[in-house]
């Protein structure tokens, strides 16, 4: 509850209001403050850290290029299979001894 009559404004003093803006000011002012100073150290720290995700990364794509190697021979055993049954069936049709819609549909 409030004693002052209505209409009346609180008077505030000059200085301490300036002094009240200028802290305010100051304050927002550190707070956007970018930082500049990178000391060597920092930087040298951040060069360590990219070469080694950039070792793990060869790492882990030299491993993917062993894994693909070792199942191209595995694939290509595939595809001679695949190959062998697709002219044996070729053969089939030709002596009618299936349907070339059988056929079709296998290759």
């Amino acid at each position: 509850m409030s004693f002052r009559p209505k209409g009346r404004k609180e008077r505030r003093h000059p200085l301490r209001t300036r002094d009240s803006q200028k802290i305010q000011n100051s304050r927002s002012a550190a707070v956007n403050v970018p930082i500049t100073n990178i000391s060597a150290f920092s930087h040298l720290h951040a060069a360590e850290a990219a070469r080694d995700e950039a070792s793990a990364t060869v790492d882990a794509e030299e491993a993917n290029l062993a894994a693909a190697e070792h199942k191209v021979p595995q694939d290509e055993a595939l595809y001679a299979r695949a190959e062998r049954d697709r002219v044996r069936h070729q053969a089939l049709v030709e002596k009618r001894e299936i349907s070339r819609s059988e056929y079709d549909c296998r290759y």
